[in-house]
């Protein structure tokens, strides 16, 4: 192993990739990269990939700087802006080597161009690989901020404080998705991480993650999460689990890319971040890890990644149009039902993209929309509704969400905003209570109303529902079973209590 100037260790193989897609990321890089640097893992046995997607505010050269003085191998490579984050984070994963791979998407709004991948160059001062790409896709490499000058809208690129000549030999890269997705053969490492660079690493997470990984053999590790000024997930962190699946822990409400990815199973099964999508892109990505994986770690009790709201609201989870969001909840379905055979399994894995993308498209805000809007967005449900949408995922539902989507299902606008309206004003529906308590209806909007003829088993309630009612009695013949069951092991599990004696046949 040699150690080049600056500190940069260079290695053939680190444990942990860390990959930054950097987009106007400033002030909170600095916060994002300094919680890089506290890792308590070994230097050498992480490397970091940083994409600048062409930023303006600073970000590159507060890059550039940390790879001067970073005790472990940094690449910083600065492109044009592509327009979101799938672009950065597959450059980052395509020069990855280790052996688990953290991706950090240090990125305020994207915005415009269509993004070019980077291509390996020498490496510049401090044993710093960087990379600068021009808008028409020619690179060469760069060696301190002396870096790219620009000329006439274009991107010149020197090394020693000398121009590059573009017209000598240049590496034009190839536009299309499927080259720029190709992972490069030969001697790779095992993981990879995405870091958010308006966010942050707990101490001791890297360290956490790659331990747990290792001991439990398994292809994907979540670390806790917290959220400082925004909100974060909360179902998953239970309990710490070191071997889990998607069908069997709530890890299917978390679905941003900040996880620890196992190399082999990303190339194994060509995972990529989806560059058409511009807004859901790392809920496809983590979903069909989480799918292929053989196994998945959750760290509950320790935080492991900070979440932090940005005082200018410009969060990448908070980007794209409505159409967008639509485009990207039909994506999710679609990959669910391709890699998950029909059946009560899907059904359960189809409320993520139901609950959490589609239905608050049509909550509280959608009374704020025009008439315009609101016809479009049932519009834009249709397909998703018409492909993945049935009775066997309804009943997963509460009713109030279940009564929403039936009439987006139906497309029956008028009646959806009266449902909308009784959301928005928070109330409880008052509870009817049938065949002796068994069954609870909720009496929603448009309930038992002729007119509009929606079916009773919409408001009819799941037990769990049903449970918070007084006077809801949990009936049914296989209730009637189970209390029969419980009944018989309780007599012949007392002690003390003496065998009943066999009963003779009555005298004919």
């Amino acid at each position: 192993m040699s150690r080049s100037k600056g500190g940069n260790a260079a290695v053939a193989q680190p444990e942990v990739t860390v990959v930054i897609g950097a987009y106007e990321a400033m002030p909170y890089l600095v916060e994002c990269l300094a919680s890089l640097e506290a890792q308590t893992i070994a230097p050498e046995r992480i490397e970091v990939i940083a994409v600048d997607d062409g930023s303006t505010d600073g970000t590159g050269e507060c890059l550039e700087e940390f790879a001067g003085r970073a005790p472990m191998p940094v690449t910083v490579i600065r492109q044009a802006n592509s327009g979101g984050p799938s672009g950065p984070r597959n450059i980052g994963l395509d020069r990855a080597t280790g052996r688990y791979r953290t991706l950090a998407q240090c990125s305020a709004l994207q915005g415009g161009g269509v993004g070019h991948p980077a291509r390996s160059g020498p490496k510049g001062r401090g044993g710093m690989a960087k990379i600068a790409l021009s808008d028409d896709g020619v690179v060469g490499p760069t060696a301190g901020r002396a870096g790219s000058q620009a000329c006439g809208g274009r991107v010149r690129p020197t090394l020693a404080g000398r121009q590059w000549p573009v017209k000598q030999e240049p590496e034009v890269v190839p536009r299309s998705g499927t080259d720029r997705n190709l992972l490069p053969s030969g001697r790779r490492g095992r993981q990879v991480f995405f870091l958010d660079a308006d966010d942050r690493l707990g101490h001791e997470a890297l360290q956490r993650m790659v331990a747990m990984a290792d001991r439990a053999g398994t292809d994907v590790v979540l670390g806790r999460v917290e959220g400082v000024n925004r909100g974060a997930p909360k179902s998953m962190w239970g309990r710490t689990l070191e071997r889990t699946d998607v069908h069997s822990s709530p890890i299917k409400y978390t679905l941003s890319a900040q996880k620890l990815f196992r190399r082999a199973l990303l190339v194994r099964h060509g995972i990529r971040f989806d560059e058409s999508l511009f807004t859901g892109e790392d809920a496809l990505f983590t979903m069909e890890a989480y799918l292929r994986a053989n196994g998945v770690s959750v760290i509950a009790d320790h935080t492991c990644y900070y979440l932090v709201g940005r005082d200018d609201g410009r969060h990448v989870t908070k980007s794209g149009s409505h159409t967008l969001r639509f485009e990207s909840a039909r994506r999710l379905a679609d990959l669910i039902a391709a890699l998950v055979p029909a059946g009560p399994r899907r059904d359960r894995l189809m409320l993520r993209p139901f609950t959490v993308t589609l239905l608050p498209q049509f909550g509280p805000r959608f009374l704020k929309d025009s008439d315009r809007v609101r016809r479009h967005k049932l519009e834009l449900a249709k397909p998703l509704m018409d492909a993945h949408w049935s009775e066997d995922v309804a009943r997963h539902l509460k009713v109030e969400e279940r009564l929403r989507l039936h009439l987006v299902a139906e497309q029956r606008l008028e009646l959806l905003t009266e449902a909308v309206k009784f959301t928005a004003e928070r109330k409880q529906a008052p509870a009817l209570l049938e065949r002796r308590g068994r069954r609870v209806y909720l009496v929603y909007p448009h309930f038992r109303d002729r007119a509009a003829g929606v079916p009773d088993s919409v408001y009819l309630a799941s037990p769990r529902e049903a449970r918070a009612f007084p006077g809801y009695r949990e009936g049914g013949t296989a209730t009637v079973l189970r209390r029969a069951a419980r009944r018989a092991r309780h007599l012949l599990t007392s002690p003390g209590r003496p065998a009943p004696e066999p009963k003779t046949p009555a005298a004919a």
